[in-house]
């Protein structure tokens, strides 16, 4: 009861700093430089983030195939003539699939990324942005600025 007692003495003896006023900070006026991209520059960031969709998707539905593969087939290999030594030895065909079911599921954003990032949608995306001058929305939110950095 007493720490709870000094605390609450110590918190409304404190000063609140937090109440400052907007106008006592220092806030720039406005920007002094806003950013201009071009059509090219939007086009190659198109392009930047089409290419990175698509290395991550491979490299999610490569690595789960590799290594639900290899598991399966060294589960396979393990107990293929192997006596258990008395204790539970389950069959190896189950132990396959339950032990390769692991990395399956990053199959599915791979794929999912896969398809929505081929390169017949980004040439589509980018003659419609070339025509109209609009992106759909789910490409305005992941065109990030680093995909507009010519070193990407």
């Amino acid at each position: 009861m007493k720490f709870a007692l000094t605390l609450l003495l110590l918190l409304f003896t404190m000063k609140a700093t937090a109440q400052t006023t907007v106008s006592s900070i220092n806030l720039p006026s406005r920007v002094s430089t806003p950013l201009q991209f071009t059509c090219a520059d939007t086009v190659r960031a198109l392009h930047n983030l089409f290419k990175s969709k698509r290395s991550t998707g491979g490299w999610l539905t490569g690595s789960s195939a590799f290594f639900t593969t290899l598991t399966g087939v060294g589960t396979l290999a393990d107990n293929n003539g192997k006596n258990c030594g008395g204790y539970f030895c389950p069959d190896t065909l189950g132990s396959a699939l339950i032990i390769g079911i692991g990395p399956a599921p990053a199959w599915i954003p791979g794929s999912i990324s896969l398809i929505r990032f081929n390169k017949r949608k980004e040439m589509a995306e980018i003659d419609k942005y070339e025509k109209t001058q609009k992106l759909p929305r789910y490409l305005q939110r992941r065109l990030a600025g680093r995909f507009f950095n010519t070193n990407y």
